[in-house]
């Protein structure tokens, strides 16, 4: 009755019932005119549209279960575009001493390190092998030396780059893992059994 009455030619999304199962249609509906110019009724052109429903459904809850794991991680995670920072979730403006948010994705990769890895590399040169060797072959996993900004201290973390298509633009994700506590661990168990083999050669 409305494209009758004002002339105008309208679509509509809307779900329907078919035998017993919710189904989205698109409808285009136009006036329909005799030669005369009268329109005497509405021509309806119907696109079935629940398959890009359901895929659209689906990945809207891929992503709100992507964000709710990506916001919940006690690791920090990251996402680079290139060598810049895109987002990252609370864990990492923690580990990393940062304000926010918006001060962690100023950061190069490098400003997040010292200026040498232990191997003797400078952090720069390393951080761009591995972002090369990730986008490459899909994941580069190892370990890093890291440093808090607020206080320039460094850490041993443990490092995971796996590349994600985002908008079909290929983008590292990378996880650090915090392994001050089992690095010291490491040490404190490596001192103790070196004092009990003292102690049995002693006996």
């Amino acid at each position: 009755r409305a494209v009758m009455a004002d002339g105008k030619p309208t679509t509509i999304e809307e779900p329907y019932l078919v035998a017993g199962k919710k189904c989205w249609i698109r409808t285009i509906k136009v006036p329909y005119r005799v030669q005369q110019g009268q329109i005497v009724g509405v021509l309806g052109i119907f696109e079935d549209l629940t398959e890009r429903k359901q895929t659209e459904q689906a990945l809207a809850g891929a992503e709100t279960t992507y964000r709710v794991l990506f916001e919940s991680s006690r690791d920090a995670v990251m996402i680079f575009d290139g060598n810049f920072v895109v987002d990252c979730n609370a864990a990492t403006v923690g580990m990393f001493g940062c304000r926010d948010r918006a001060e962690f994705c100023t950061k190069h990769p490098a400003d997040l390190s010292p200026a040498l890895q232990p191997c003797g590399t400078d952090s720069l040169t390393l951080v761009d092998r591995h972002f090369a060797k990730a986008l490459t072959e899909g994941e580069d996993h190892f370990e890093w030396t890291h440093k808090r900004l607020e206080t320039n201290e460094t850490f041993p973390a443990d490092v995971l780059l796996s590349r994600l298509l985002l908008d079909d633009r290929a983008v590292l994700q990378a996880t650090v893992r915090d392994l001050t506590k089992s690095k010291r661990h490491e040490q404190e168990t490596a001192v103790l059994k070196e004092q009990i083999q003292m102690a049995s050669k002693m006996e």
